[in-house]
Protein backbone atom coordinates (compact mmCIF):
# COMPACT_ATOMS: atom_id res chain seq x y z
CA UNK A 1 0.00 0.00 0.00
CA UNK A 2 1.12 3.37 -1.17
CA UNK A 3 0.94 6.39 1.14
CA UNK A 4 1.21 10.28 -0.20
CA UNK A 5 1.59 12.84 1.67
CA UNK A 6 1.67 16.37 0.11
CA UNK A 7 1.07 20.13 0.64
CA UNK A 8 -0.92 22.21 -1.40
CA UNK A 9 0.06 25.50 -2.15
CA UNK A 10 -1.32 28.37 -0.70
CA UNK A 11 -2.66 26.56 2.58
CA UNK A 12 -1.99 28.81 5.96
CA UNK A 13 0.51 27.30 8.81
CA UNK A 14 -0.02 27.72 12.49
CA UNK A 15 2.09 30.05 14.49
CA UNK A 16 5.38 29.31 15.39
CA UNK A 17 6.77 28.80 18.85
CA UNK A 18 9.02 31.53 18.53
CA UNK A 19 6.04 34.16 16.75
CA UNK A 20 4.18 32.94 19.80
CA UNK A 21 6.74 33.78 22.09
CA UNK A 22 7.28 37.32 20.93
CA UNK A 23 3.38 37.87 20.70
CA UNK A 24 3.22 37.21 24.25
CA UNK A 25 6.53 38.93 25.29
CA UNK A 26 4.91 42.49 23.36
CA UNK A 27 1.28 41.49 25.18
CA UNK A 28 3.15 41.61 28.34
CA UNK A 29 5.23 45.08 27.79
CA UNK A 30 2.26 46.86 26.76
CA UNK A 31 0.15 45.52 29.54
CA UNK A 32 2.56 46.40 32.11
CA UNK A 33 2.94 49.86 30.52
CA UNK A 34 -0.74 50.48 30.78
CA UNK A 35 -0.31 48.54 34.37
CA UNK A 36 2.35 50.69 35.63
CA UNK A 37 0.79 54.06 34.27
CA UNK A 38 -1.99 53.29 35.70
CA UNK A 39 -0.39 52.91 39.49
CA UNK A 40 1.18 56.07 38.85
CA UNK A 41 -1.89 57.38 38.50
CA UNK A 42 -3.85 56.30 41.33
CA UNK A 43 -0.69 57.14 43.06
CA UNK A 44 -0.63 60.74 42.55
CA UNK A 45 -4.65 61.30 43.30
CA UNK A 46 -3.40 59.50 46.34
CA UNK A 47 -1.14 61.86 47.04
CA UNK A 48 -3.20 64.55 46.40
CA UNK A 49 -6.20 63.24 48.21
CA UNK A 50 -4.03 63.70 51.43
CA UNK A 51 -2.73 66.98 50.82
CA UNK A 52 -6.11 68.35 50.76
CA UNK A 53 -6.51 66.77 53.92
CA UNK A 54 -3.16 68.48 55.02
CA UNK A 55 -4.62 71.95 53.99
CA UNK A 56 -7.69 71.45 54.96
CA UNK A 57 -6.54 70.29 58.36
CA UNK A 58 -4.44 73.54 58.57
CA UNK A 59 -6.68 75.68 57.50
CA UNK A 60 -8.83 74.77 60.79
CA UNK A 61 -5.59 75.19 62.80
CA UNK A 62 -4.95 78.81 61.67
CA UNK A 63 -8.61 79.33 62.18
CA UNK A 64 -8.54 78.53 66.24
CA UNK A 65 -5.47 80.38 66.30
CA UNK A 66 -7.33 83.42 65.01
CA UNK A 67 -10.43 83.03 66.74
CA UNK A 68 -8.43 82.58 70.28
CA UNK A 69 -7.78 85.81 72.59
CA UNK A 70 -4.49 87.25 71.81
CA UNK A 71 -3.00 86.83 74.72
CA UNK A 72 -3.86 83.13 74.45
CA UNK A 73 -1.90 82.64 70.61
CA UNK A 74 1.03 80.96 72.15
CA UNK A 75 2.41 77.75 73.22
CA UNK A 76 1.65 75.85 76.23
CA UNK A 77 4.65 75.65 78.51
CA UNK A 78 6.32 77.99 75.90
CA UNK A 79 6.98 81.42 75.30
CA UNK A 80 4.65 83.25 74.12
CA UNK A 81 2.66 81.19 76.39
CA UNK A 82 -0.48 80.23 75.43
CA UNK A 83 -3.38 77.54 74.66
CA UNK A 84 -1.97 75.60 71.53
CA UNK A 85 -0.32 72.36 71.21
CA UNK A 86 3.55 72.46 70.15
CA UNK A 87 3.05 69.15 68.70
CA UNK A 88 -0.53 66.70 67.90
CA UNK A 89 -1.49 63.64 66.33
CA UNK A 90 -4.78 64.27 64.60
CA UNK A 91 -6.50 61.62 62.44
CA UNK A 92 -8.51 63.04 59.28
CA UNK A 93 -9.91 60.44 57.18
CA UNK A 94 -8.37 57.46 57.86
CA UNK A 95 -4.86 59.64 57.80
CA UNK A 96 -2.82 60.00 61.04
CA UNK A 97 -1.31 63.71 60.49
CA UNK A 98 1.63 65.30 62.85
CA UNK A 99 0.92 68.61 63.65
CA UNK A 100 3.79 71.00 64.73
CA UNK A 101 2.56 74.73 65.92
CA UNK A 102 5.14 77.31 66.71
CA UNK A 103 4.52 80.74 67.32
CA UNK A 104 6.59 83.79 67.54
CA UNK A 105 6.17 87.33 69.02
CA UNK A 106 7.10 89.68 65.64
CA UNK A 107 9.24 92.88 66.68
CA UNK A 108 8.33 95.14 63.99
CA UNK A 109 10.68 97.79 62.61
CA UNK A 110 7.73 100.39 61.30
CA UNK A 111 7.67 101.74 65.16
CA UNK A 112 11.33 100.76 65.66
CA UNK A 113 12.93 97.92 67.75
CA UNK A 114 14.00 96.76 71.10
CA UNK A 115 17.61 97.08 70.58
CA UNK A 116 17.40 99.71 68.28
CA UNK A 117 17.89 103.42 69.09
CA UNK A 118 14.91 104.76 69.76
CA UNK A 119 13.89 101.75 71.60
CA UNK A 120 10.45 99.91 70.93
CA UNK A 121 9.72 99.60 75.05
CA UNK A 122 7.33 96.80 73.83
CA UNK A 123 8.95 94.51 70.75
CA UNK A 124 5.68 92.39 70.92
CA UNK A 125 4.14 94.08 67.56
CA UNK A 126 2.26 90.96 66.64
CA UNK A 127 2.19 87.00 66.15
CA UNK A 128 3.45 84.78 63.65
CA UNK A 129 1.67 81.59 63.89
CA UNK A 130 3.51 78.71 62.18
CA UNK A 131 1.37 74.66 61.53
CA UNK A 132 3.89 72.53 59.92
CA UNK A 133 2.02 69.28 58.83
CA UNK A 134 3.76 65.66 58.00
CA UNK A 135 2.37 62.36 57.52
CA UNK A 136 5.38 59.96 58.63
CA UNK A 137 3.49 56.73 57.78
CA UNK A 138 1.81 57.92 54.61
CA UNK A 139 2.51 58.36 50.58
CA UNK A 140 3.05 62.51 51.75
CA UNK A 141 6.63 62.32 51.40
CA UNK A 142 7.61 65.96 52.42
CA UNK A 143 6.36 68.61 55.21
CA UNK A 144 4.00 71.23 54.51
CA UNK A 145 4.24 74.85 56.17
CA UNK A 146 2.05 77.16 56.64
CA UNK A 147 1.57 80.84 58.16
CA UNK A 148 -0.85 83.02 59.42
CA UNK A 149 0.10 86.60 61.32
CA UNK A 150 -2.25 87.58 64.71
CA UNK A 151 -1.85 90.98 65.45
CA UNK A 152 -3.62 92.79 68.82
CA UNK A 153 -6.78 94.81 69.13
CA UNK A 154 -5.30 96.86 71.60
CA UNK A 155 -2.26 99.60 71.73
CA UNK A 156 1.02 98.70 72.85
CA UNK A 157 2.05 98.73 76.55
CA UNK A 158 5.16 98.01 78.23
CA UNK A 159 5.84 94.94 80.29
CA UNK A 160 8.29 93.31 83.04
CA UNK A 161 10.07 90.87 81.01
CA UNK A 162 13.03 90.94 78.95
CA UNK A 163 13.69 88.99 75.58
CA UNK A 164 16.74 86.27 74.70
CA UNK A 165 18.53 86.33 71.66
CA UNK A 166 20.46 82.98 70.62
CA UNK A 167 22.92 83.35 67.75
CA UNK A 168 24.02 80.22 66.54
CA UNK A 169 27.18 80.10 64.15
CA UNK A 170 29.71 77.58 62.81
CA UNK A 171 33.18 77.43 63.25
CA UNK A 172 34.39 79.93 60.76
CA UNK A 173 31.64 83.00 62.38
CA UNK A 174 28.92 82.29 59.69
CA UNK A 175 25.05 81.78 61.28
CA UNK A 176 23.53 78.58 60.33
CA UNK A 177 19.74 78.69 59.98
CA UNK A 178 17.53 75.90 60.53
CA UNK A 179 19.74 74.70 63.84
CA UNK A 180 17.18 73.14 66.83
CA UNK A 181 17.31 75.36 69.66
CA UNK A 182 15.91 74.37 72.81
CA UNK A 183 15.11 76.79 76.20
CA UNK A 184 13.86 75.15 79.16
CA UNK A 185 13.16 76.77 82.30
CA UNK A 186 11.11 75.60 85.64
CA UNK A 187 12.40 78.64 87.58
CA UNK A 188 9.10 80.67 87.19
CA UNK A 189 5.74 80.40 87.85
CA UNK A 190 5.24 77.78 84.98
CA UNK A 191 7.42 75.63 83.35
CA UNK A 192 8.96 77.06 79.88
CA UNK A 193 9.92 74.77 77.05
CA UNK A 194 10.32 76.04 73.65
CA UNK A 195 11.52 73.83 70.75
CA UNK A 196 12.35 76.10 67.59
CA UNK A 197 15.11 76.62 64.99
CA UNK A 198 17.37 80.00 64.29
CA UNK A 199 16.33 82.07 61.05
CA UNK A 200 18.26 82.85 58.12
CA UNK A 201 20.76 84.93 60.18
CA UNK A 202 21.25 82.41 62.85
CA UNK A 203 18.87 84.09 65.19
CA UNK A 204 16.30 82.74 67.80
CA UNK A 205 14.64 86.03 68.67
CA UNK A 206 12.14 85.32 72.13
CA UNK A 207 10.26 88.38 73.74
CA UNK A 208 8.15 88.37 76.70
CA UNK A 209 10.27 86.24 78.78
CA UNK A 210 10.18 86.20 82.55
CA UNK A 211 13.51 87.44 84.46
CA UNK A 212 15.65 85.44 86.04
CA UNK A 213 19.08 84.78 86.95
CA UNK A 214 20.81 81.54 85.51
CA UNK A 215 17.05 80.69 84.57
CA UNK A 216 17.17 78.86 80.66
CA UNK A 217 18.66 76.29 79.87
CA UNK A 218 19.45 76.38 76.18
CA UNK A 219 21.06 73.89 73.76
CA UNK A 220 21.81 73.94 70.46
CA UNK A 221 22.14 71.14 67.26
CA UNK A 222 21.50 70.49 64.49
CA UNK A 223 21.83 66.87 62.54
CA UNK A 224 25.25 65.94 61.72
CA UNK A 225 26.28 68.61 63.18
CA UNK A 226 28.41 69.06 66.92
CA UNK A 227 25.74 70.77 69.97
CA UNK A 228 26.44 72.99 72.60
CA UNK A 229 24.31 73.86 75.10
CA UNK A 230 24.63 75.89 78.72
CA UNK A 231 25.09 74.01 82.49
CA UNK A 232 24.12 74.42 85.83
CA UNK A 233 26.61 76.04 87.91
CA UNK A 234 27.04 73.68 91.30
CA UNK A 235 26.78 70.20 89.61
CA UNK A 236 29.37 67.35 91.34
CA UNK A 237 30.83 66.94 87.83
CA UNK A 238 31.10 70.46 86.95
CA UNK A 239 30.89 73.24 89.39
CA UNK A 240 32.20 76.15 87.63
CA UNK A 241 31.05 75.86 84.01
CA UNK A 242 32.59 78.59 81.47
CA UNK A 243 28.85 78.77 80.34
CA UNK A 244 26.19 78.62 82.90
CA UNK A 245 22.47 78.99 82.23
CA UNK A 246 21.62 82.52 81.19
CA UNK A 247 20.14 85.15 82.72
CA UNK A 248 17.31 87.29 81.83
CA UNK A 249 16.29 90.47 83.31
CA UNK A 250 13.34 93.05 82.93
CA UNK A 251 13.79 95.35 79.47
CA UNK A 252 17.03 93.71 78.63
CA UNK A 253 18.08 91.57 76.16
CA UNK A 254 20.35 88.33 76.76
CA UNK A 255 22.31 88.01 74.07
CA UNK A 256 24.13 84.29 73.17
CA UNK A 257 26.38 82.97 70.62
CA UNK A 258 26.94 79.17 70.30
CA UNK A 259 29.24 77.81 67.79
CA UNK A 260 28.55 74.22 66.20
CA UNK A 261 29.29 72.98 63.21
CA UNK A 262 29.35 69.87 61.02
CA UNK A 263 30.95 66.34 62.29
CA UNK A 264 33.99 64.72 61.44
CA UNK A 265 35.65 60.92 61.43
CA UNK A 266 38.70 60.35 62.71
CA UNK A 267 40.71 56.72 62.02
CA UNK A 268 43.50 55.99 64.43
CA UNK A 269 45.85 53.33 63.92
CA UNK A 270 48.73 52.11 66.15
CA UNK A 271 51.66 51.02 64.30
CA UNK A 272 55.52 50.30 65.07
CA UNK A 273 58.26 52.23 62.86
CA UNK A 274 58.24 48.96 60.21
CA UNK A 275 54.71 49.76 60.08
CA UNK A 276 53.29 46.67 61.38
CA UNK A 277 50.05 46.93 63.36
CA UNK A 278 50.16 46.62 67.10
CA UNK A 279 46.86 45.53 68.70
CA UNK A 280 45.14 46.49 72.00
CA UNK A 281 47.17 49.81 72.73
CA UNK A 282 45.61 51.62 75.60
CA UNK A 283 45.42 55.05 75.07
CA UNK A 284 43.27 58.49 75.59
CA UNK A 285 42.22 61.45 73.92
CA UNK A 286 40.75 64.63 75.10
CA UNK A 287 40.03 67.68 73.28
CA UNK A 288 41.20 71.69 73.76
CA UNK A 289 37.69 73.05 74.21
CA UNK A 290 36.63 73.34 78.01
CA UNK A 291 32.84 73.17 79.41
CA UNK A 292 34.16 73.85 83.44
CA UNK A 293 37.00 74.39 85.56
CA UNK A 294 39.28 71.68 84.45
CA UNK A 295 36.03 70.04 82.49
CA UNK A 296 37.04 69.47 79.03
CA UNK A 297 33.77 68.37 76.73
CA UNK A 298 35.60 65.53 74.99
CA UNK A 299 37.66 63.23 77.15
CA UNK A 300 37.57 59.79 76.86
CA UNK A 301 39.78 56.02 77.51
CA UNK A 302 40.24 53.97 74.02
CA UNK A 303 41.87 51.15 73.11
CA UNK A 304 43.04 50.40 69.45
CA UNK A 305 41.48 46.64 69.35
CA UNK A 306 42.73 43.72 67.76
CA UNK A 307 43.41 45.02 64.25
CA UNK A 308 45.48 48.20 66.03
CA UNK A 309 42.62 50.24 64.31
CA UNK A 310 40.10 52.37 65.74
CA UNK A 311 37.11 54.62 64.46
CA UNK A 312 35.85 57.44 65.71
CA UNK A 313 32.59 58.57 64.22
CA UNK A 314 31.01 62.15 65.28
CA UNK A 315 33.75 64.01 65.96
CA UNK A 316 33.61 67.72 67.08
CA UNK A 317 36.22 70.04 65.15
CA UNK A 318 38.68 70.45 67.94
CA UNK A 319 42.38 70.31 68.50
CA UNK A 320 42.84 66.63 70.19
CA UNK A 321 45.85 65.14 72.47
CA UNK A 322 47.02 61.88 72.68
CA UNK A 323 48.38 60.12 76.03
CA UNK A 324 49.47 56.87 75.13
CA UNK A 325 48.52 55.04 79.06
CA UNK A 326 49.59 51.55 78.09
CA UNK A 327 52.10 49.39 80.71
CA UNK A 328 53.75 48.10 77.83
CA UNK A 329 54.09 50.88 74.98
CA UNK A 330 54.94 54.50 74.65
CA UNK A 331 53.99 57.17 71.83
CA UNK A 332 57.00 57.44 69.47
CA UNK A 333 55.76 59.90 67.11
CA UNK A 334 52.62 60.19 64.15
CA UNK A 335 51.65 61.07 61.62
CA UNK A 336 50.62 64.46 61.95
CA UNK A 337 52.18 66.94 64.79
CA UNK A 338 50.51 66.43 68.16
CA UNK A 339 47.97 68.05 69.26
CA UNK A 340 45.62 66.49 66.20
CA UNK A 341 43.68 69.07 64.37
CA UNK A 342 40.56 68.12 63.27
CA UNK A 343 38.43 70.74 61.09
CA UNK A 344 34.85 70.46 60.41
CA UNK A 345 33.35 67.97 58.12
CA UNK A 346 36.47 66.28 57.34
CA UNK A 347 37.28 62.06 57.22
CA UNK A 348 41.11 61.73 58.57
CA UNK A 349 43.38 58.66 59.09
CA UNK A 350 46.15 59.05 61.94
CA UNK A 351 48.83 56.81 62.26
CA UNK A 352 50.28 56.73 66.01
CA UNK A 353 53.82 55.37 66.00
CA UNK A 354 54.22 53.16 68.89
CA UNK A 355 57.41 51.68 70.82
CA UNK A 356 58.71 49.95 73.90
CA UNK A 357 58.66 51.51 76.98
CA UNK A 358 61.81 53.00 77.90
CA UNK A 359 62.39 55.27 80.71
CA UNK A 360 62.73 59.55 80.40
CA UNK A 361 61.24 59.71 76.88
CA UNK A 362 61.40 63.04 75.01
CA UNK A 363 59.21 63.65 71.55
CA UNK A 364 60.82 66.56 69.72
CA UNK A 365 58.31 68.14 67.29
CA UNK A 366 59.46 70.62 64.97
CA UNK A 367 57.43 72.87 62.73
CA UNK A 368 57.51 75.72 60.34
CA UNK A 369 56.36 78.64 62.26
CA UNK A 370 54.26 80.24 59.50
CA UNK A 371 52.04 76.98 58.52
CA UNK A 372 52.49 75.31 61.82
CA UNK A 373 53.33 71.78 59.46
CA UNK A 374 55.84 69.37 60.07
CA UNK A 375 59.43 69.97 58.76
CA UNK A 376 61.58 67.74 57.23
CA UNK A 377 65.13 67.48 57.29
CA UNK A 378 66.21 69.44 60.95
CA UNK A 379 68.95 67.96 62.67
CA UNK A 380 68.41 67.56 66.25
CA UNK A 381 70.97 67.91 68.90
CA UNK A 382 70.43 66.90 72.48
CA UNK A 383 73.47 66.48 74.95
CA UNK A 384 74.59 67.13 78.35
CA UNK A 385 78.23 65.84 80.13
CA UNK A 386 79.08 62.79 78.76
CA UNK A 387 76.20 62.48 76.38
CA UNK A 388 75.24 63.52 72.79
CA UNK A 389 73.02 62.44 70.22
CA UNK A 390 72.14 63.63 66.72
CA UNK A 391 68.59 63.21 64.86
CA UNK A 392 66.79 64.17 61.63
CA UNK A 393 63.85 64.68 61.64
CA UNK A 394 61.23 62.99 58.74
CA UNK A 395 59.85 64.39 55.49
CA UNK A 396 57.04 66.97 56.18
CA UNK A 397 55.52 69.27 53.83
CA UNK A 398 55.35 70.68 50.75
CA UNK A 399 53.81 73.82 49.85
CA UNK A 400 53.17 76.87 47.64
CA UNK A 401 52.38 80.50 49.32
CA UNK A 402 52.89 82.79 45.62
CA UNK A 403 51.77 82.48 41.73
CA UNK A 404 52.66 86.02 40.85
CA UNK A 405 55.48 84.83 38.75
CA UNK A 406 52.53 83.52 36.17
CA UNK A 407 52.52 80.08 34.53
CA UNK A 408 54.55 78.20 31.90
CA UNK A 409 56.78 76.16 34.56
CA UNK A 410 56.44 72.68 34.00
CA UNK A 411 58.81 71.84 37.12
CA UNK A 412 58.29 73.18 40.52
CA UNK A 413 61.53 75.22 40.63
CA UNK A 414 60.55 79.05 41.15
CA UNK A 415 57.80 79.15 43.79
CA UNK A 416 56.06 82.19 42.47
CA UNK A 417 55.28 80.48 39.31
CA UNK A 418 52.82 77.45 38.06
CA UNK A 419 52.16 75.68 34.92
CA UNK A 420 48.85 77.09 33.27
CA UNK A 421 45.65 78.85 33.76
CA UNK A 422 42.54 79.17 31.97
CA UNK A 423 43.00 82.85 32.17
CA UNK A 424 40.30 83.62 34.72
CA UNK A 425 42.08 83.71 37.74
CA UNK A 426 43.89 86.50 39.22
CA UNK A 427 47.02 85.60 40.62
CA UNK A 428 49.11 88.88 40.05
CA UNK A 429 48.74 90.15 43.77
CA UNK A 430 51.61 88.35 45.75
CA UNK A 431 50.78 85.53 47.67
CA UNK A 432 47.15 85.29 46.88
CA UNK A 433 44.98 83.81 44.08
CA UNK A 434 41.25 84.86 43.21
CA UNK A 435 38.62 84.85 40.50
CA UNK A 436 39.47 87.57 37.87
CA UNK A 437 36.72 90.51 36.52
CA UNK A 438 35.11 91.65 33.78
CA UNK A 439 33.64 95.29 33.44
CA UNK A 440 34.17 95.06 37.57
CA UNK A 441 32.27 91.71 38.52
CA UNK A 442 33.65 88.65 39.06
CA UNK A 443 33.75 85.72 36.80
CA UNK A 444 32.04 82.96 37.98
CA UNK A 445 34.89 80.31 37.73
CA UNK A 446 38.73 79.98 36.73
CA UNK A 447 41.22 77.40 37.53
CA UNK A 448 44.95 76.94 37.61
CA UNK A 449 47.40 73.67 37.04
CA UNK A 450 50.26 73.86 39.14
CA UNK A 451 53.88 72.97 38.46
CA UNK A 452 55.00 69.36 38.91
CA UNK A 453 56.52 69.18 42.56
CA UNK A 454 59.12 66.85 43.22
CA UNK A 455 58.94 65.06 47.24
CA UNK A 456 61.86 63.88 47.14
CA UNK A 457 60.75 60.05 47.40
CA UNK A 458 58.06 57.54 46.98
CA UNK A 459 56.18 59.24 49.79
CA UNK A 460 52.20 58.63 51.49
CA UNK A 461 50.34 61.35 51.53
CA UNK A 462 48.30 62.26 54.64
CA UNK A 463 46.38 65.48 54.40
CA UNK A 464 45.71 68.77 51.98
CA UNK A 465 45.39 72.21 53.37
CA UNK A 466 44.94 75.66 52.24
CA UNK A 467 44.82 78.58 54.09
CA UNK A 468 41.36 80.90 53.77
CA UNK A 469 39.05 77.52 53.90
CA UNK A 470 36.33 79.95 55.18
CA UNK A 471 35.26 81.54 52.30
CA UNK A 472 32.59 84.49 51.86
CA UNK A 473 28.68 83.14 50.87
CA UNK A 474 28.17 81.73 47.80
CA UNK A 475 31.86 81.07 46.70
CA UNK A 476 34.05 78.27 47.13
CA UNK A 477 37.70 76.45 47.00
CA UNK A 478 38.06 73.05 45.61
CA UNK A 479 41.23 70.73 44.73
CA UNK A 480 42.23 68.24 42.74
CA UNK A 481 45.38 65.80 43.04
CA UNK A 482 47.68 63.76 40.61
CA UNK A 483 51.02 61.95 41.30
CA UNK A 484 53.38 59.75 39.56
CA UNK A 485 56.10 57.60 40.96
CA UNK A 486 58.11 58.33 37.72
CA UNK A 487 57.11 60.22 35.11
CA UNK A 488 58.33 61.89 31.47
CA UNK A 489 57.55 64.29 28.86
CA UNK A 490 54.70 62.49 27.64
CA UNK A 491 53.31 61.53 31.14
CA UNK A 492 49.74 62.38 31.35
CA UNK A 493 48.55 63.60 34.50
CA UNK A 494 45.25 62.61 35.92
CA UNK A 495 43.60 64.47 38.38
CA UNK A 496 41.21 63.29 41.07
CA UNK A 497 39.35 63.90 44.32
CA UNK A 498 39.75 61.98 47.85
CA UNK A 499 37.15 58.86 46.53
CA UNK A 500 39.46 58.72 43.59
CA UNK A 501 37.24 59.90 41.11
CA UNK A 502 37.79 62.50 38.09
CA UNK A 503 33.95 63.64 39.43
CA UNK A 504 34.84 64.69 42.91
CA UNK A 505 36.99 67.19 44.77
CA UNK A 506 38.79 67.76 47.90
CA UNK A 507 36.21 70.70 49.26
CA UNK A 508 37.53 71.12 53.07
CA UNK A 509 41.19 71.91 54.49
CA UNK A 510 42.79 69.11 56.10
CA UNK A 511 41.02 66.31 54.32
CA UNK A 512 42.91 62.85 53.94
CA UNK A 513 44.34 62.55 50.75
CA UNK A 514 43.27 59.48 48.58
CA UNK A 515 45.52 56.62 49.48
CA UNK A 516 45.87 55.34 46.08
CA UNK A 517 48.31 58.34 45.65
CA UNK A 518 50.77 56.64 48.16
CA UNK A 519 53.85 55.53 46.85
CA UNK A 520 54.45 58.14 44.54
CA UNK A 521 56.64 60.40 44.33
CA UNK A 522 55.89 63.43 42.31
CA UNK A 523 52.27 65.52 42.87
CA UNK A 524 50.86 68.17 40.77
CA UNK A 525 47.42 70.17 41.92
CA UNK A 526 44.68 71.88 40.58
CA UNK A 527 42.96 74.34 41.95
CA UNK A 528 39.32 75.85 41.19
CA UNK A 529 37.54 78.93 42.54
CA UNK A 530 33.91 79.44 41.83
CA UNK A 531 31.37 82.18 42.67
CA UNK A 532 27.40 82.68 42.43
CA UNK A 533 27.88 86.45 43.01
CA UNK A 534 29.50 88.97 40.90
CA UNK A 535 30.33 90.66 43.92
CA UNK A 536 32.33 87.87 45.49
CA UNK A 537 35.41 85.63 44.99
CA UNK A 538 37.12 82.93 46.96
CA UNK A 539 40.79 83.87 47.91
CA UNK A 540 43.17 81.16 48.54
CA UNK A 541 46.84 82.20 49.85
CA UNK A 542 48.63 79.05 50.99
CA UNK A 543 48.68 75.29 49.75
CA UNK A 544 50.24 72.89 51.17
CA UNK A 545 50.21 68.69 51.92
CA UNK A 546 51.41 66.56 53.97
CA UNK A 547 53.14 63.45 53.76
CA UNK A 548 55.06 61.20 55.65
CA UNK A 549 58.24 58.27 54.13
CA UNK A 550 56.44 54.67 55.41
CA UNK A 551 56.28 55.08 59.03
CA UNK A 552 58.33 57.76 59.78
CA UNK A 553 56.59 60.39 62.08
CA UNK A 554 56.74 64.13 60.14
CA UNK A 555 58.90 66.38 61.72
CA UNK A 556 59.86 64.72 64.76
CA UNK A 557 62.56 62.54 66.46
CA UNK A 558 62.52 60.52 69.78
CA UNK A 559 64.72 60.22 72.45
CA UNK A 560 64.75 57.28 74.57
CA UNK A 561 66.42 56.08 77.79
CA UNK A 562 67.27 58.87 78.80
CA UNK A 563 69.34 60.24 82.51
CA UNK A 564 67.46 62.80 84.57
CA UNK A 565 69.15 66.00 84.65
CA UNK A 566 69.63 69.49 82.31
CA UNK A 567 70.27 69.28 78.87
CA UNK A 568 71.30 71.63 75.65
CA UNK A 569 68.83 70.63 72.63
CA UNK A 570 69.91 72.52 69.46
CA UNK A 571 67.88 72.38 65.85
CA UNK A 572 68.97 73.62 62.63
CA UNK A 573 67.72 73.51 59.34
CA UNK A 574 69.17 75.26 56.13
CA UNK A 575 67.17 78.47 55.95
CA UNK A 576 65.79 78.48 58.87
CA UNK A 577 66.65 80.54 62.29
CA UNK A 578 68.39 78.04 64.53
CA UNK A 579 66.25 77.04 67.83
CA UNK A 580 68.57 76.54 71.00
CA UNK A 581 67.33 75.79 74.68
CA UNK A 582 69.94 75.64 76.97
CA UNK A 583 67.87 74.25 80.29
CA UNK A 584 66.23 71.47 79.33
CA UNK A 585 64.63 69.46 81.68
CA UNK A 586 64.37 65.60 81.67
CA UNK A 587 62.27 64.41 84.18
CA UNK A 588 59.45 62.30 83.39
CA UNK A 589 58.73 59.18 81.88
CA UNK A 590 57.39 60.68 78.75
CA UNK A 591 56.96 64.29 77.61
CA UNK A 592 56.78 66.19 74.47
CA UNK A 593 58.89 69.89 73.53
CA UNK A 594 57.48 71.71 70.26
CA UNK A 595 60.12 73.62 68.64
CA UNK A 596 59.27 76.62 66.12
CA UNK A 597 60.95 77.31 63.19
CA UNK A 598 61.06 80.64 61.50
CA UNK A 599 62.71 81.60 58.11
Amino acid sequence: MNFLISSQKGQKDGLSLIETLIAVSLFVIVSMSIYGGFTQLMRGLAVLEIKNKAISLANEKIEIARNLPYGDVGILNGIPSGKLLSQENIERGGTVFNVVTAVRNIDDPFDGTFDGNPQDEDPNDYKLVQIEISCPDCLLDETITFYTRVSPQALETGGDTGALFIRVLDSYGQPISGADVSIFSDDSTSTINIQDVSDNEGYLRVYEVPPGIEAYEISVSKEGYSSEQTYPTGSPTNPLPDRPHLNVLVDEITTASFAIDELSYLSIRTREEDCSSVPNVDFSIFGSKTIGYDVYKYDTNLNSGGSGRIDIDELEWDNYTIDVTDDNYELYGASTLLPIKVNPNTDQSVNLVIGPKDPNMLLVQVQDTSTNLPLSNAEVTLSKSGYEEIKMTGNGFINQTDWSGGPGQEEYFNESRFDSTDNNVDYSIFGQIVLDTFNGDYLSGGWIESSIMDLGTTSNFLNINWLNEGQPANTSAKFQLATHETYTATSTWDFVGPSGSDSNYYNTAGESIYSGHNGDRYLKYKAFLESESATSTPLISDVNFTFSSDCVAPGQVMFSDLDPGIYYIKVERAGYTTFEMVDLEVSEEWEILNVPMTR
